[in-house]
């Protein structure tokens, strides 16, 4: 009897450790088949009935994503996990047409509109996350998400810029972060061009282009300036 137990002991061992290795398992290869959603890209989708659809979003830095949703089924239901496989829940939502629900995550249409337009929100940290859309009647959706990407077509403002004629001036001025006034250092990438002196005052030379400097500290702002005849 002793040994009878000690063996159902073992397969009992067994397959709860079986059991653990199958979760984690799963979660590192969650949703595979995953395909991307670009930031301010809408997705139109067509699903049948019961079906489920998986995207993945990478995050860049901590922020919002808004996602934005439109569909003319009766109910569609979506989930947004971690790589972890853990479910994050929406901080808000908002229906323009039809009714949501931010603890369920699932959106009603309208009967007499015919659809459902709304969005749900989430505060996420720098990461990669899992949406998936389940809709249990079949039907035409579409989803569009915002959130931080380290997209390559996003632009920024390298430095500002002006133009003056030959022989004019320009006075510049510095205004730190506390609102109030301060000294700066200034410089000129072709004194030539345009020179600026100890106290940003700028003097075109020569046509062409020259990049002002202004530095206080660590932080720097730099100023195009182009010389017209």
């Amino acid at each position: 009897m002793k040994k009878f137990l000690s063996i159902l002991l073992s397969l009992a061992v067994a397959v709860t450790a079986m059991t653990a290795f199958a979760v984690t398992a799963s979660a590192i290869s969650l949703f595979p088949d995953a395909v991307t959603a670009k930031s301010g890209k809408e997705v139109d989708i067509t699903m049948s009935k019961g079906a489920k659809k998986q995207y993945k979003i990478t995050v860049s830095k901590k922020g919002k994503l808004d996602l934005k949703i439109v569909h003319t089924s009766d109910r569609v239901e979506f989930k947004l996990y971690d790589t972890e496989g853990g479910e994050i829940e929406a901080t808000s939502c908002e229906a323009k047409t039809g009714t949501c629900y931010t603890s369920s995550c699932m959106a009603y249409r309208d009967s007499s509109a015919g659809l459902f337009s709304g969005s749900f929100t989430y505060n996420l940290t720098k990461g990669t996350y899992y949406i998936q859309l389940y809709n249990p009647f079949g039907g035409e959706a579409s989803f569009t998400p915002t959130y931080p990407s380290a997209s390559s077509s996003e632009k920024s403002v390298s430095y500002l810029s002006a133009t003056l004629k030959k022989g004019s001036t320009l006075q510049l001025g510095a205004v730190l972060s506390d609102g109030k006034a301060g000294t700066a250092e200034w410089s000129s990438s072709k004194s030539s061009v345009a020179a600026v002196s100890s106290k940003g005052k700028i003097t075109a030379k020569a046509k062409g282009t020259a990049v002002i400097t202004a530095k206080v500290g660590s932080s720097t702002v730099k100023i195009q300036i182009k010389v017209t005849e």
